[in-house]
């Protein structure tokens, strides 16, 4: 940083660069959340996404099915996630 006058982030990608690392702009880091209603019916799920190497930089997306396909958005009210363990104790977290 200090020899080139440059940020951080600059310098870790001619770092990267120059040891044949290559930046990607896909997704490193997905988790899918599922949430049901309370008989453990799959009501609509909740994706995280973490983009790149910035982990406080995070995505999330709503989707539902609508036959056979995933649509953006809950498609029905919000519930609680993970709400039959929430409802019936003999179910462990």
């Amino acid at each position: 940083m200090g020899r080139k006058g440059v940020d951080f982030q600059t310098a870790l990608r001619e770092i990267g660069a120059m040891a044949g690392i290559v930046e990607s702009n896909k997704p490193s880091d997905m988790l899918r959340f599922k949430y049901t209603d309370e008989a453990g019916n799959l009501l609509y799920i909740k994706e995280r996404t973490v983009s790149g190497r910035n982990v406080r930089s995070k995505d999330f997306a709503f989707k539902h099915l609508e036959g056979c396909k995933w649509v953006e958005g809950r498609g029905y009210g919000r519930t609680l996630y993970r709400l039959p363990e929430l409802v019936n104790p003999a179910i462990p977290l």
